[in-house]
Protein backbone atom coordinates (compact mmCIF):
# COMPACT_ATOMS: atom_id res chain seq x y z
CA UNK A 1 0.00 0.00 0.00
CA UNK A 2 1.08 3.56 -0.59
CA UNK A 3 2.75 5.05 2.47
CA UNK A 4 1.78 8.70 2.98
CA UNK A 5 4.89 9.10 5.12
CA UNK A 6 7.23 8.70 2.12
CA UNK A 7 9.44 11.65 1.08
CA UNK A 8 7.59 14.01 -1.23
CA UNK A 9 9.63 13.02 -4.31
CA UNK A 10 9.10 9.28 -3.70
CA UNK A 11 5.40 9.77 -3.00
CA UNK A 12 4.97 11.76 -6.21
CA UNK A 13 6.73 9.06 -8.26
CA UNK A 14 4.66 6.28 -6.67
CA UNK A 15 1.39 8.08 -7.36
CA UNK A 16 2.52 8.82 -10.94
CA UNK A 17 3.23 5.14 -11.60
CA UNK A 18 0.19 3.77 -9.77
CA UNK A 19 -2.41 6.57 -9.68
CA UNK A 20 -5.38 4.36 -8.82
CA UNK A 21 -3.73 1.33 -7.19
CA UNK A 22 -2.94 0.80 -3.52
CA UNK A 23 -3.23 -3.01 -3.36
CA UNK A 24 -1.33 -5.33 -5.68
CA UNK A 25 -2.34 -8.86 -6.70
CA UNK A 26 -0.30 -11.34 -8.72
CA UNK A 27 -2.21 -14.01 -10.66
CA UNK A 28 -0.42 -17.34 -10.97
CA UNK A 29 -0.05 -18.80 -14.43
CA UNK A 30 -2.05 -21.97 -15.20
CA UNK A 31 -0.37 -25.08 -13.77
CA UNK A 32 1.96 -23.12 -11.52
CA UNK A 33 0.15 -24.16 -8.32
CA UNK A 34 0.29 -27.84 -9.26
CA UNK A 35 4.07 -27.80 -9.12
CA UNK A 36 3.77 -27.35 -5.36
CA UNK A 37 6.19 -25.92 -2.80
CA UNK A 38 6.96 -26.01 0.94
CA UNK A 39 7.26 -22.92 3.16
CA UNK A 40 8.67 -22.93 6.68
CA UNK A 41 9.78 -19.30 6.97
CA UNK A 42 8.18 -15.86 6.66
CA UNK A 43 10.41 -12.81 6.50
CA UNK A 44 12.92 -10.90 4.38
CA UNK A 45 15.64 -12.21 2.07
CA UNK A 46 18.14 -10.69 -0.35
CA UNK A 47 18.47 -11.11 -4.11
CA UNK A 48 21.36 -13.34 -5.24
CA UNK A 49 22.56 -10.88 -7.86
CA UNK A 50 25.16 -8.11 -7.76
CA UNK A 51 23.84 -4.56 -7.59
CA UNK A 52 23.04 -1.76 -5.20
CA UNK A 53 21.52 -1.71 -1.73
CA UNK A 54 18.03 -0.88 -0.50
CA UNK A 55 17.13 0.37 2.98
CA UNK A 56 13.64 -0.73 4.02
CA UNK A 57 11.71 -1.23 7.28
CA UNK A 58 8.51 -3.14 8.15
CA UNK A 59 6.18 -2.88 11.15
CA UNK A 60 2.72 -4.02 12.30
CA UNK A 61 2.92 -7.11 10.11
CA UNK A 62 0.01 -9.58 10.06
CA UNK A 63 0.64 -12.98 8.48
CA UNK A 64 -0.99 -16.40 8.75
CA UNK A 65 -3.02 -15.43 11.80
CA UNK A 66 -0.06 -13.82 13.59
CA UNK A 67 0.29 -10.20 14.56
CA UNK A 68 3.79 -8.77 14.99
CA UNK A 69 4.36 -5.15 16.08
CA UNK A 70 8.11 -5.67 16.79
CA UNK A 71 7.96 -3.76 20.06
CA UNK A 72 10.40 -6.44 21.23
CA UNK A 73 12.90 -8.65 19.39
CA UNK A 74 10.74 -11.46 17.97
CA UNK A 75 13.67 -13.89 17.97
CA UNK A 76 13.33 -14.78 14.31
CA UNK A 77 15.92 -17.07 12.70
CA UNK A 78 18.81 -14.98 11.32
CA UNK A 79 21.13 -16.42 8.65
CA UNK A 80 23.76 -14.31 6.86
CA UNK A 81 21.83 -11.09 7.42
CA UNK A 82 24.50 -9.04 9.20
CA UNK A 83 27.77 -9.07 7.32
CA UNK A 84 30.65 -6.60 7.28
CA UNK A 85 33.69 -6.45 5.00
CA UNK A 86 36.58 -4.16 4.14
CA UNK A 87 36.38 -2.73 0.64
CA UNK A 88 39.93 -3.06 -0.70
CA UNK A 89 39.21 -1.57 -4.11
CA UNK A 90 38.31 2.03 -3.30
CA UNK A 91 38.87 4.31 -6.32
CA UNK A 92 42.40 5.71 -6.28
CA UNK A 93 43.52 3.57 -3.32
CA UNK A 94 46.38 1.49 -4.75
CA UNK A 95 46.92 -1.98 -3.30
CA UNK A 96 50.05 -3.57 -4.78
CA UNK A 97 53.46 -4.84 -3.73
CA UNK A 98 54.68 -8.20 -2.47
CA UNK A 99 51.92 -10.82 -2.36
CA UNK A 100 52.73 -13.73 -0.06
CA UNK A 101 51.09 -17.04 -0.88
CA UNK A 102 49.51 -16.17 -4.25
CA UNK A 103 50.69 -17.49 -7.62
CA UNK A 104 48.50 -15.74 -10.20
CA UNK A 105 51.46 -15.48 -12.58
CA UNK A 106 51.94 -19.24 -12.61
CA UNK A 107 55.08 -19.63 -10.53
CA UNK A 108 55.59 -20.84 -6.97
CA UNK A 109 53.54 -19.05 -4.26
CA UNK A 110 54.88 -15.55 -3.69
CA UNK A 111 54.90 -12.82 -6.35
CA UNK A 112 54.55 -9.06 -6.80
CA UNK A 113 51.61 -7.07 -8.08
CA UNK A 114 48.07 -6.14 -7.14
CA UNK A 115 45.73 -3.29 -7.97
CA UNK A 116 47.15 -0.13 -9.57
CA UNK A 117 44.69 2.71 -10.26
CA UNK A 118 45.03 5.23 -13.06
CA UNK A 119 44.03 7.89 -10.58
CA UNK A 120 45.01 9.05 -7.11
CA UNK A 121 48.54 9.80 -6.00
CA UNK A 122 51.57 8.40 -7.82
CA UNK A 123 52.95 5.21 -6.30
CA UNK A 124 55.53 2.53 -7.06
CA UNK A 125 56.94 -0.77 -5.78
CA UNK A 126 60.50 -1.37 -6.96
CA UNK A 127 63.97 -2.71 -6.28
CA UNK A 128 66.91 -0.33 -5.89
CA UNK A 129 69.25 -0.79 -8.85
CA UNK A 130 72.07 0.93 -10.72
CA UNK A 131 72.48 3.69 -11.26
CA UNK A 132 71.88 2.82 -14.91
CA UNK A 133 71.51 4.94 -18.05
CA UNK A 134 70.76 4.83 -21.78
CA UNK A 135 74.34 3.90 -22.69
CA UNK A 136 73.97 0.47 -21.06
CA UNK A 137 72.19 -2.66 -22.27
CA UNK A 138 69.13 -3.41 -20.16
CA UNK A 139 67.33 -6.75 -20.05
CA UNK A 140 64.40 -8.15 -18.08
CA UNK A 141 62.13 -11.15 -18.34
CA UNK A 142 59.65 -13.16 -16.29
CA UNK A 143 56.02 -14.22 -16.09
CA UNK A 144 52.95 -11.98 -16.02
CA UNK A 145 49.21 -12.34 -15.59
CA UNK A 146 46.60 -9.62 -16.01
CA UNK A 147 43.87 -10.71 -13.58
CA UNK A 148 41.41 -7.97 -14.43
CA UNK A 149 41.39 -4.41 -15.77
CA UNK A 150 38.72 -1.79 -16.27
CA UNK A 151 38.29 0.65 -19.17
CA UNK A 152 40.77 3.54 -19.26
CA UNK A 153 43.35 1.81 -17.08
CA UNK A 154 47.09 1.26 -17.37
CA UNK A 155 50.36 0.80 -15.46
CA UNK A 156 54.09 0.51 -16.11
CA UNK A 157 56.92 -1.98 -15.59
CA UNK A 158 60.62 -1.24 -15.93
CA UNK A 159 63.55 0.95 -14.90
CA UNK A 160 62.91 4.46 -13.67
CA UNK A 161 64.10 7.18 -11.29
CA UNK A 162 63.20 7.05 -7.61
CA UNK A 163 63.71 10.81 -7.38
CA UNK A 164 60.29 11.45 -8.91
CA UNK A 165 57.83 11.96 -6.05
CA UNK A 166 54.59 13.44 -7.36
CA UNK A 167 54.48 12.60 -11.06
CA UNK A 168 54.81 9.25 -12.80
CA UNK A 169 58.14 8.72 -14.68
CA UNK A 170 56.41 8.07 -18.01
CA UNK A 171 55.40 11.76 -17.83
CA UNK A 172 58.21 13.28 -15.75
CA UNK A 173 61.05 11.46 -17.52
CA UNK A 174 63.73 8.85 -16.73
CA UNK A 175 61.91 5.66 -17.71
CA UNK A 176 62.71 2.61 -19.85
CA UNK A 177 60.15 -0.17 -19.77
CA UNK A 178 56.70 -1.42 -20.65
CA UNK A 179 53.29 0.18 -20.69
CA UNK A 180 50.27 -2.02 -20.02
CA UNK A 181 47.34 -0.04 -21.39
CA UNK A 182 44.56 0.64 -23.91
CA UNK A 183 42.82 1.89 -25.97
CA UNK A 184 39.74 0.39 -24.32
CA UNK A 185 38.38 -0.97 -27.61
CA UNK A 186 41.49 -3.19 -27.87
CA UNK A 187 42.08 -4.16 -24.25
CA UNK A 188 45.61 -3.83 -22.86
CA UNK A 189 48.70 -3.72 -25.03
CA UNK A 190 52.06 -4.85 -23.60
CA UNK A 191 54.41 -2.47 -25.40
CA UNK A 192 57.80 -0.71 -25.03
CA UNK A 193 57.90 2.87 -23.79
CA UNK A 194 60.58 5.32 -22.69
CA UNK A 195 60.98 8.87 -21.41
CA UNK A 196 64.39 10.58 -21.37
CA UNK A 197 65.76 12.86 -18.67
CA UNK A 198 64.53 15.81 -20.77
CA UNK A 199 61.00 14.40 -20.85
CA UNK A 200 61.11 13.28 -24.50
CA UNK A 201 58.73 10.34 -24.82
CA UNK A 202 58.47 7.35 -27.13
CA UNK A 203 55.99 4.47 -27.43
CA UNK A 204 54.68 2.20 -30.18
CA UNK A 205 50.99 2.47 -31.05
CA UNK A 206 50.23 -1.25 -30.96
CA UNK A 207 51.74 -4.60 -30.08
CA UNK A 208 51.09 -7.81 -28.15
CA UNK A 209 47.81 -7.89 -26.22
CA UNK A 210 47.80 -9.00 -22.58
CA UNK A 211 44.68 -11.16 -22.37
CA UNK A 212 43.07 -11.15 -18.87
CA UNK A 213 43.05 -14.45 -17.03
CA UNK A 214 46.05 -15.95 -18.85
CA UNK A 215 49.69 -15.92 -17.80
CA UNK A 216 52.47 -15.16 -20.29
CA UNK A 217 56.24 -15.32 -20.52
CA UNK A 218 57.66 -11.91 -21.40
CA UNK A 219 60.96 -10.19 -22.05
CA UNK A 220 62.29 -6.67 -22.57
CA UNK A 221 65.62 -5.75 -24.14
CA UNK A 222 67.04 -2.25 -24.56
CA UNK A 223 70.09 -2.34 -26.85
CA UNK A 224 71.94 1.01 -27.02
CA UNK A 225 73.93 -0.14 -30.09
CA UNK A 226 70.94 -1.22 -32.20
CA UNK A 227 69.15 1.06 -34.64
CA UNK A 228 72.37 2.41 -36.17
CA UNK A 229 73.63 3.27 -32.70
CA UNK A 230 70.54 5.29 -31.73
CA UNK A 231 69.21 2.59 -29.39
CA UNK A 232 66.28 0.24 -29.69
CA UNK A 233 63.76 -1.46 -27.37
CA UNK A 234 62.09 -4.81 -28.01
CA UNK A 235 59.26 -6.32 -25.94
CA UNK A 236 58.15 -9.93 -26.41
CA UNK A 237 54.99 -11.49 -24.97
CA UNK A 238 55.06 -15.24 -25.59
CA UNK A 239 55.56 -15.36 -29.40
CA UNK A 240 54.58 -11.77 -30.28
CA UNK A 241 56.92 -8.80 -30.23
CA UNK A 242 56.98 -5.02 -30.63
CA UNK A 243 60.05 -2.90 -31.40
CA UNK A 244 60.61 0.76 -30.59
CA UNK A 245 63.58 2.53 -32.21
CA UNK A 246 64.92 5.68 -30.58
CA UNK A 247 65.35 8.64 -32.90
CA UNK A 248 68.73 10.27 -33.48
CA UNK A 249 69.74 12.39 -30.50
CA UNK A 250 67.28 10.89 -28.01
CA UNK A 251 69.82 8.53 -26.43
CA UNK A 252 72.12 11.51 -25.77
CA UNK A 253 69.40 13.11 -23.62
CA UNK A 254 70.09 10.31 -21.14
CA UNK A 255 68.04 8.83 -18.30
CA UNK A 256 68.82 8.36 -14.61
CA UNK A 257 67.57 4.90 -13.66
CA UNK A 258 67.89 3.63 -10.09
CA UNK A 259 64.70 1.59 -9.62
CA UNK A 260 63.18 -1.48 -11.29
CA UNK A 261 59.56 -2.40 -10.63
CA UNK A 262 55.97 -1.25 -11.05
CA UNK A 263 54.43 2.22 -10.97
CA UNK A 264 51.06 3.85 -11.50
CA UNK A 265 49.65 6.37 -13.97
CA UNK A 266 47.72 9.52 -13.08
CA UNK A 267 45.67 10.31 -16.17
CA UNK A 268 42.40 9.41 -14.44
CA UNK A 269 40.63 6.10 -14.91
CA UNK A 270 40.15 2.59 -13.60
CA UNK A 271 42.27 -0.15 -12.04
CA UNK A 272 44.67 -2.74 -13.44
CA UNK A 273 45.14 -5.86 -11.32
CA UNK A 274 48.34 -7.54 -12.47
CA UNK A 275 50.96 -9.92 -11.04
CA UNK A 276 54.60 -10.71 -11.96
CA UNK A 277 56.83 -13.61 -10.95
CA UNK A 278 60.17 -15.28 -11.74
CA UNK A 279 61.78 -11.93 -12.58
CA UNK A 280 65.31 -11.46 -13.84
CA UNK A 281 66.51 -7.93 -14.67
CA UNK A 282 69.60 -5.79 -15.09
CA UNK A 283 70.42 -4.41 -11.66
CA UNK A 284 73.85 -2.83 -12.17
CA UNK A 285 76.34 -1.72 -14.81
CA UNK A 286 78.28 -4.43 -16.68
Amino acid sequence: MIDPGLPAASLAEERARFPTTSTFTVDLTPGFKKEGTTFDRFGIQNMMKSGGAVTMFFDDVVFDGRDEDFAEDPGWAAVGNRRTYEDREVVGAHDFGYSLGTNHAGGKPGEIGGGLWRSGEYGYYADRVGPLNLDQRLEAHGRVKLVTAGPDSDMHIGWFSGATKDKSPDEAGNFVGIQVGGPTRIGHYFVPQFATANGTKGKVDQGPILTPGKYFDWSLVYDPEAGNGNGEMRVTLDTESATLALKPGQKKQGAALDRFGLFTSQAGGQMVKIFLDDLQYTAGPP
